[in-house]
């Protein structure tokens, strides 16, 4: 029987390395579900926050804010208007769009329980996911410095941290993976009743001058 070595592109594992896990279940955590919550149910949660104060003069205002999720406008401004609850109701579904993205391309054990045949996401597919948060967090640096009399202390203090643990993995991106130099290759055995197919993870670059060359052997 003949047997086929496939070595498929560069094949550096897309594996993420506990590190950037890490952030992305923080960030899908605290920055996308916990955002998306408390700008959704701002409007009742400062109401919330009115009758605490009333009951408990003595806590301080930036105590109350922080309790009650008023991360987002100063004062009343998501809600004093129809149009400000509307605006709100809009970026809510971008934190929900961005936080199922962030988790269904980043975690692909994850994705495959609800789509069981599909394949991993490549790394170039994660880097670019990453890379696009990165451009959000710029044009949200924009967004306060132009808008700096509006926004809440907390969505700044918030976003700049994000952004800061961000920033080790847009400088390299190699820190996202937890293997670098991991290649796959499949072996299928030719000519038997039921082709055999095994796929392995190498660890080194592939010796091969053509990344996607076919080797046939006795």
């Amino acid at each position: 029987s003949e047997t086929g070595v496939i070595i498929v592109g560069d094949g550096a594992s897309a594996e993420l390395s506990p590190v950037y896990k890490l952030y992305v279940t923080y960030e899908a955590i605290l920055v996308n579900l916990v955002g998306f919550f408390t700008l959704f149910f701002q409007c009742q949660l400062q109401s919330r926050e009115d009758i605490f104060q009333e009951n408990h003069p003595n806590v301080p205002q930036m105590v109350t804010d922080t309790i009650f999720g008023h991360y987002w406008l100063k004062d009343d401004l998501n809600c004093s208007t129809r149009a400000g609850q509307c605006l709100s109701y809009m970026v809510c579904g971008w934190l929900m769009i961005a936080g199922l993205l962030q988790v269904f391309i980043n975690f692909d054990d994850l994705r495959r329980r609800i789509f069981p045949s599909d394949l991993d996401c490549p790394r170039g597919i994660k880097i670019v996911c990453m890379y696009c948060y990165f451009a959000c967090d710029w044009y949200w640096v924009v967004l306060m410095l132009q808008y700096r009399d509006t926004i809440a202390w907390q969505q700044i203090v918030g976003s700049a941290i994000d952004i800061l643990l961000r920033l080790p993995f847009a400088a390299k991106p190699s820190r996202m993976f937890v293997d670098n130099n991991a290649y796959t290759t499949t072996t299928k055995t030719i000519g038997q009743p039921e082709d055999e197919e095994r796929t392995l993870i190498h660890v080194g670059r592939p010796q091969a001058s053509n990344p996607s060359e076919i080797r046939m052997r006795e």
